[in-house]
């Protein structure tokens, strides 16, 4: 909510609106091959967005996911909130 608030504020009614779709899933991921992804701080971030079965990744962090953002990971998109809205 910061994020959007300072960044991309007109988007806040469409994350209200995303915010009440919103699972909590626990996270349990088997991969048949490896998940090469040097920010290690964020690969539980990646991994859980996984092992949800997510369509796809918002994130503004730039730095650690920039070599992801617009590519598709297993299956799920990484991009930014706005390229999502």
């Amino acid at each position: 909510m910061r994020n959007l608030r300072a960044k991309y504020p007109a988007a806040l009614p469409a994350w209200r609106t995303l915010r009440r779709q919103l699972r909590v899933v626990p996270s349990t991921l088997v991969l048949n091959r490896p998940l090469v992804f040097s920010a290690t701080k964020d690969r539980p971030v990646l991994v859980s967005a996984l092992a949800s079965g997510a369509d796809a990744l918002a994130t503004y962090d730039r730095a650690d996911f920039q070599d992801k953002l617009g590519r598709v990971v297993y299956g799920m998109r990484i991009a930014l909130p706005r390229d999502l809205l």
